[in-house]
This record gives C-alpha cells, sequence and structure tokens, in this order.
C-alpha cells in the first residue's frame, strides 16, 4: 500500500481526486509489473478484499484468489 501511496502522492491531485483505487491498479499505471515482492509466500496467490468484485479483471501479471 505504501507503494501506491507513493505513486499517488506523486501525480497532480486532479488524476485522483475522488476515485476510489485499488493498489494493485495504481501501482500497474505506474509501471510497476512484478508483484511477487507484495506477496507474502513466494509464489502464492494473492487475495482479493472483501469490497473488491472477485469477477473483476486484474491487472496483468497478477493473479487473484477470491474469498467465498
Amino acid at each position: 500500500m505504501a507503494d501506491a501511496a507513493y505513486a499517488i502522492l506523486n501525480e497532480p491531485a486532479r488524476k485522483y481526486t475522488g476515485q476510489f483505487l485499488i493498489d494493485d491498479e495504481v501501482l500497474t499505471a505506474a509501471g510497476v509489473t512484478n508483484f511477487e515482492p507484495y506477496s507474502h509466500t513466494a509464489g502464492a496467490k494473492l487475495f482479493a478484499d472483501i469490497f473488491v468484485d472477485p469477477t473483476a479483471r486484474t491487472p496483468g501479471g497478477v493473479e487473484v484468489t477470491a474469498y467465498r
């Protein structure tokens, strides 16, 4: 989350004002393509938060497992 916050704070305020943001989408827009460093367990899938639509498309390189 800190990397996404940093990316947001380094953009003009108008770019993100009033939006609901998800960190992997912000990081992808900032050019991040390798999300492995954000995984607690190497090679494990990331889990979506409960408020994220489980059918939403994920950025390239991101594989998400939805809670059921």
